[in-house]
């Protein structure tokens, strides 16, 4: 039995659902430092996160479940995560509702030393509970559609370490997507990921902005890539690089002149890479 393997430190992929008497050797494992399990529904979840618990060596751990209703209110039943947890990647293989929506909402304890959050599924809006992940450096979101556009740009810069932020496809959702980063928001932001979120109309760039970034990515589809799409890139004083992550068709030529013309501005003229 895997309860025997004491000394364990790596255990994934388990399908809970298939072996639910797993948990109860898991539970055994405690010096267990990386996870993951797949097929979590709101039932199981309740037994897995009793189950790790007590393991305070846990720093990174994997959920996934598969088709509906996905890891609604998964969280529900932990109100005090692993203390050393530091990497937690929740992942609905169905992207339709309700996804991750609430599975968040019954975490009253947040993970103090949690570094690392990558969330794929459907969870409407961010918890408000981010702002006080203060050792949180990297955040993904991917079919997360999020509506609430102006709010959670509101909420990201409380997170006062995040240094990548990778907004993935369909992260956020609407007619029009606009994200103005405001004076003195993102202070340690360095990595900046924004890959095919449809009906983004305009990213902008106020003075005195994302003061550290030194990378900004972006790969949309060629009919969503317009002039004036960015505005601000001259203000940016760290940047370094900016990468133009490409489809088989291409951007249009005004599209790549227009970048190459905004970037030339800017003082320390950041290479434009199109891969």
């Amino acid at each position: 039995r895997i309860r025997r393997l004491k000394a364990l430190q790596t255990l994934g992929i388990v399908n809970i659902t298939r072996a639910k008497a797993i948990l109860q050797d898991i539970e055994e494992l405690t010096r267990l430092r990386k996870l993951g399990v797949i097929s979590v529904n709101n039932r199981s979840s309740q037994d897995l996160f009793l189950a790790i618990a007590g393991l305070s060596c846990l720093e990174s751990l994997l959920v996934q479940s598969l088709g509906y209703p996905g890891l609604s209110s998964c969280l529900d039943g932990i109100s005090s995560p692993p203390a050393n947890l530091q990497s937690l990647k929740l992942l609905v293989q169905s992207l339709g509702y309700p996804g991750l929506s609430s599975c968040l909402d019954g975490i009253s304890s947040t993970p103090a030393n949690l570094q690392s959050l990558k969330l794929y599924g459907n969870i409407v809006k961010l918890p408000k509970w981010l702002q006080r992940l203060t050792n949180l450096v990297k955040l993904r979101l991917r079919s997360s559609r999020i509506v609430e556009h102006d709010a959670a740009i509101q909420l990201l810069p409380k997170i006062l370490n995040l240094s990548t932020l990778r907004l993935w496809r369909e992260s956020f959702v609407g007619n029009e997507i606009h994200f103005n980063f405001c004076q003195g928001a993102f202070l340690s932001l360095v990595v900046l990921e924004l890959d095919r979120l449809a009906d983004l109309k305009l990213v902008k760039f106020e003075e005195e902005v994302t003061p550290k970034l030194e990378l900004l990515q972006f790969r949309a589809w060629t009919s969503q890539a317009s002039t004036g799409l960015f505005t601000g890139l001259p203000s940016l004083p760290s940047l370094k690089e900016f990468m133009l992550m490409e489809f088989h068709n291409g951007y249009k030529d005004t599209f790549v002149e227009e970048l190459r013309g905004e970037l030339a501005k800017n003082q320390n003229r950041p290479a434009l890479k199109r891969h």
